[in-house]
């Protein structure tokens, strides 16, 4: 691929060409981001499930301190053209963590070229894990999509006191909302829950992980 791009860089037709890549961003050659400072435009889409523990988690063996370092590398760097946009999988390990992830991408990030505020794309470009389907969130059992309704309400409260623009409190609350008459459209409880449960065990022992140190709700299906 780098060789590719020399050649493009040698003929004179980067500055008339648009790369687009997805990605986890786990690596960031040096020689890569000299090219890519070449081209008329750099589209990047960050396959990010979370930050911190839960990124680690969801994404094991990636490291979200190494991620987040490279995404700062791509957003300060004034030579690359980058329109960039996080890809969010939703799933029962990071549902609680959907919105303080839009949180810190609003507030805390440091991104502004990642889902730019004023642009036409949303605070974060998410996708519904489908199958299996004891990794979809319709899994859940009723409590806890309970809690999750009560959870969600609680950071769209959060949004609208905010001073962010209307737009973007508009968006926050119908990406929450989405994930929500997503996971309550069916119940998969019955069919799948204990495949999760144990899966999800099993996992966890392989990686010396918990899944309750990522989401202590899930308490009762755990003990």
């Amino acid at each position: 691929h780098t060789e590719s791009l020399e050649r493009i860089v040698a003929s004179g037709n980067a500055p008339n060409m648009r790369l687009e890549y997805n990605t986890n961003l786990t690596m960031l050659p040096d020689k890569l981001i000299a090219l890519w400072e070449h081209f008329k435009e750099v589209r990047i889409g960050v396959s990010i499930d979370g930050i911190d523990d839960v990124f680690n988690y969801q994404r094991t063996p990636a490291n979200f301190d190494s991620v987040y370092k490279n995404m700062l590398k791509l957003d300060t760097n004034p030579r690359i053209k980058l329109k960039g946009w996080f890809a969010y999988t939703v799933t029962p390990f990071n549902l609680f963590h959907f919105p303080e992830f839009m949180q810190w991408k609003l507030t805390a990030s440091g991104l502004t070229k990642f889902n730019p505020v004023a642009d036409t794309r949303p605070i974060v470009s998410h996708h519904m894990c489908h199958s299996p389907k004891y990794y979809n969130v319709k899994v859940l059992p009723d409590d806890i999509k309970a809690e999750v309704g009560v959870h969600y309400n609680e950071y769209i409260e959060w949004v609208n006191s905010t001073d962010l623009p209307k737009n973007v409190k508009k968006d926050f609350a119908k990406l929450l909302n989405g994930v929500l008459k997503f996971m309550n459209s069916e119940d998969y409880s019955t069919a799948w829950l204990e495949t999760f449960v144990d899966t999800t065990k099993k996992l966890d022992t392989i990686r010396n992980q918990n899944i309750l140190d990522i989401v202590p709700q899930f308490g009762r299906l755990f003990e």
